[in-house]
C-alpha cells in the first residue's frame, strides 16, 4: 500500500506540466517552429518558453485581469500574423508583376530582332517606326532590364 502510494505521488510530481518545455526558433528559411526539443542544429538560436498553469477563470479580480491579459496577448499575436500574411501577399504580387514585365520585355526584344521597317509598340501602347540606331539603343535597354530583373 505504501509503495503504491509513493509511486503515485512520484508519478504526479514528475508528470507535472511545470516540467514541460516548449522551444521556439526560426530556421534559415524564416519558418518559426515550436517543439518540445531544442533544434538539432546548434547554430540556430532558440528561446525556451515558460509553460504556465492558468486556472479556470473565476469571478475574482485576479482571474479577470489574467483573462484580459491573455486576450490582449492573443490579439497582438493575431495582428502580427495578419501583418506577416499581408507582407507575403505583397511580395507575391510584386513577383508576379515582375514576371509579366519580363515576358513583355522578351516579346519586345523578339519584335525588335525581326528586322525590317516594322512598327514598334512602346510600353504606353504608341506605335512608331525606329531607325537602326534607335533599335540598337532599345535592344540595349531591354537587354539590360532582362539581365537585371529576369532569370
Amino acid at each position: 500500500m505504501r509503495l503504491t502510494l509513493l509511486l503515485i505521488v512520484f508519478t504526479m510530481i514528475f508528470c507535472s506540466p511545470n516540467y514541460a518545455a516548449i522551444y521556439k526558433w526560426v530556421n534559415e528559411q524564416g519558418v518559426t517552429s515550436f517543439t518540445q526539443q531544442p533544434p538539432k542544429n546548434k547554430s540556430i538560436s532558440f528561446k525556451k518558453i515558460k509553460v504556465r498553469n492558468t486556472p479556470l477563470i473565476d469571478g475574482s479580480e485576479e482571474g479577470k485581469s489574467r483573462a484580459k491579459w491573455n486576450s490582449k496577448e492573443a490579439e497582438e499575436l493575431n495582428h502580427k500574423k495578419a501583418q506577416e500574411v499581408s507582407r507575403k501577399k505583397q511580395i507575391r504580387a510584386a513577383t508576379e508583376e515582375l514576371k509579366k514585365h519580363c515576358a513583355v520585355a522578351k516579346q519586345s526584344l523578339a519584335n525588335l530582332n525581326l528586322g525590317g521597317n516594322r512598327l514598334y509598340k512602346d510600353s504606353d501602347g504608341n506605335y512608331s517606326r525606329l531607325d537602326e540606331e534607335s533599335k540598337n539603343k532599345k535592344r540595349q535597354e531591354i537587354s539590360q532590364f532582362l539581365a537585371d530583373n529576369c532569370q
